[in-house]
């Protein structure tokens, strides 16, 4: 068990931890709440490809910069055919979206079991409160009557759908 959460790492550090651990025989990694980007998400990826005994990550709350969606797929791809894998932890990250890396994890992988994604709430909480103001802004102007709602709360909506299809 290699546990480094809340350890101030970010990409730079990956590589030399990574070296360190090269012949150990890590079952459980923890990399959350560190700074952590798409960079770090492609040096992962490639840890993992040379790791069959890992069977746990954590890499939530790694918020600093966005994740993307390419970088969650770098985690992703090599995952799909691990042989022990169980739990995946990518919840409170910042993605820009999942492609089809994703569903192949899920549908493909034979032994994960726990796979957690969880929009970060403070988004959640942003997005209401400009739905509320807009929603105020609305009541008290009228302006439904006159115009579409706001511009902010469609291109919200819009991210939201792209982002997170149902």
């Amino acid at each position: 068990h290699l546990q480094l959460s809340m350890a101030f790492i970010s990409d730079r550090h990956l590589i030399p931890i990574f070296n360190a651990i090269k012949k150990k025989r890590i079952q459980i990694l923890d990399l959350s709440s560190n700074f952590l980007t798409y960079f770090g998400a492609r040096i992962i990826g490639k840890w993992i490809k040379g790791n069959r005994t890992l069977k746990e990550l954590y890499v939530h709350q790694n918020t600093m910069n966005e994740f993307k969606r390419e970088g969650f797929d770098f985690i992703c791809e090599p995952l799909i055919k691990h042989p022990n894998i169980e739990v995946l932890d990518v919840s409170f990250m910042i993605l820009t979206g999942f492609s089809s890396k994703l569903s192949e994890l899920i549908t493909e992988s034979k032994t994960l079991r726990i796979l957690k994604i969880k929009k970060l709430e403070a988004e959640n909480r942003a997005r209401q409160r400009t739905e509320k103001r807009s929603q105020e802004w609305d009541e008290s102007t009228n302006w439904q009557q006159k115009r579409k709602k706001p511009t902010v709360t469609v291109l919200l909506s819009a991210i939201d759908a792209l982002m997170y299809p149902a």
